[in-house]
């Protein structure tokens, strides 16, 4: 059963990037990268850039959990 984030992120309109490892290498030499990017949308309009792996993976970008949290913050005061 997919976690709440995970049914969230399925959710986001995932668009491909520009990148393509160099010719003959799989990926900055087996390291993962970035193939798809998207934007979560949450509450308040609020919203997080977030990125897709070559693993499959999916990441919520750091900016914007540290604009989450300060956003979040402000507001509990």
């Amino acid at each position: 059963m997919p976690t709440p984030i995970e049914t969230m992120l399925d959710r986001v309109d995932w668009k491909p990037t520009e990148y393509l490892p160099p010719e003959g290498k799989p990926s900055h030499d087996g390291l993962p990268y970035e193939t798809h990017h998207g934007v979560l949308q949450l509450f308040d309009g609020f919203e997080l850039d977030v990125v897709q792996l070559n693993t499959g993976q999916r990441l919520i970008l750091s900016e914007s959990m540290d604009r989450l949290i300060t956003w979040m913050e402000d507001g509990a005061k």
